[in-house]
This record gives structure tokens, sequence and C-alpha cells, in this order.
């Protein structure tokens, strides 16, 4: 009875001892890692109004975005807003045909952790394509109907077409 007790406390510190080690290895200070949803990369959007959205990163005590203009460098010349707790945010009052590269990333008081690992996503802007908005359709006299009269023609028909040889028979 004695030795399944030591056993069992064994097996219990040496439980406790790999769980204290996998935390004192954890970076309990940072947020933890997360993605951005939508607009997807290269996505094409025809309105000048688009909703980001990002999914939760554990420990996060805030978000902020950005988007930029200057894509190509894919560091956020411009400025990260702060959108608080939410994850998502509305923009718009987009330059006309534009590409933008935005990216959001979550905040733990000092720390800060990028969606995708620091990857940027790219977002063309173009509601100059949009098609114009139809006119109110000018009030038309509704179409006159006349009846055509029945054709004295007689009815048409159509014979089967049997193969002949060499061509082999339909089954």
């Amino acid at each position: 009875m004695r030795r399944v007790t030591l056993i069992t406390l064994i097996v219990a510190a040496l439980f406790l001892f790999i769980i204290w080690f996998s935390n004192a290895n954890a970076d309990l200070t940072r947020p933890g890692a997360f993605n951005k949803i939508s607009p997807m990369p290269w996505e094409h959007t025809f309105t000048n109004r688009v909703t980001l959205r990002w999914g939760p990163s554990q420990g996060a005590e805030g978000y902020q975005y950005c988007l930029d203009p200057n894509w190509e460098d894919k560091k956020c010349n411009t400025s990260w807003v702060d959108v608080g707790n939410k994850t998502y945010v509305t923009v718009s009052d987009f330059l006309f045909t534009s590409i933008y590269a935005w990216t959001v990333r979550a905040s733990k008081g000092p720390s800060k952790t990028m969606s995708d690992n620091g990857d940027w996503w790219l977002l063309y802007i173009n509601p100059s394509l949009l098609p114009p908005e139809p006119p109110n359709p000018p009030p038309y006299p509704p179409p006159i109907i006349t009846e055509t009269p029945a054709s004295t023609e007689p009815p048409v028909t159509i014979e089967p077409i049997t193969p002949t040889p060499p061509y082999p028979p339909y089954p």
C-alpha cells in the first residue's frame, strides 16, 4: 500500500513540475497569437466603406489597426488607431482607386502582438468602378399588344432519320 502511495506522490510531483516549467517559459505578458479574418488579401472593394475583422487574441487588453496607402513597404507610415477591445472596425473615406495595406495588433500593457505573425494584407479600393445609380425611369406609355392571326400553313412534321450501313445501329 505504501508503495502505491509513494508512486502516486512521485507522479503528482512530476506532473506539477511539468506544469510549472511550461508556465515559467510562457510569455504571460504578451497577448496571444491571432489572425485577420476579412477583407482577404487583394480583395476588391467597390464601396467607400469597409469593415476590417480579426479574431480575438488571448489576454489582449485592446487592439489597434493601421491602414496605410503606402502599401509597398508594409510598415505603418500613418498611425495606429485604437479600437478598444472590439475585433472589427468600419473605415471609410478612401482615396478613389487605391491600394492599401492593413494589419492589426493586440496590446497588453506595453507588449504588442501583430496579427498573422506580422503579415500585412492588401486591400484594393475602387468605388469609381461602381455603375452609376439608375435614373428614375420616365413614365412610358404601356406597350400596345396586338393579336396575330393563326397560321394557315399546315403543321410541319419531322421524320426520324435512321442510320444506314456502314454505320453501326443506334443503341
